[in-house]
């Protein structure tokens, strides 16, 4: 009888542990969702790596016959870029903003 009342006190514990975790979280949902702006988000800094080189040849009978260890050196190089665009944008311009609209 003692361990029943251990199980079920603990299955009871757990379900009530888990059930004010999951209500414990801040997701944006709703109307707070639908009333933001956009243009108070913080973004966060995009890295982008880039290798950059040089290869005169692209096409033809040398670039066929190329050698491996005769390729020219590349390096890489990080980049760190903000959307800038976006952050000029104010009101509604920057709420409805399109992908396609260059403004």
């Amino acid at each position: 009888m003692k361990l029943l009342v251990k199980k079920t006190t603990f299955i009871l514990f757990i379900m009530l542990g888990s059930s004010f975790l999951a209500q414990e979280k801040n997701i944006l949902t709703g109307p707070q969702v639908k009333n933001q702006k956009p243009w108070q988000l913080k973004k966060v800094n995009t890295l982008i790596k880039v290798k950059s080189f040089v290869n005169k040849d692209t096409y033809g009978a040398k670039f066929k016959n190329k050698k491996i260890w005769n390729k020219t050196k590349t390096k890489s190089e990080i980049i760190v870029t903000t959307n800038n665009k976006r952050k000029e944008l104010q009101g509604p311009r920057a709420k409805n903003k399109k992908v396609w609209n260059k403004y």
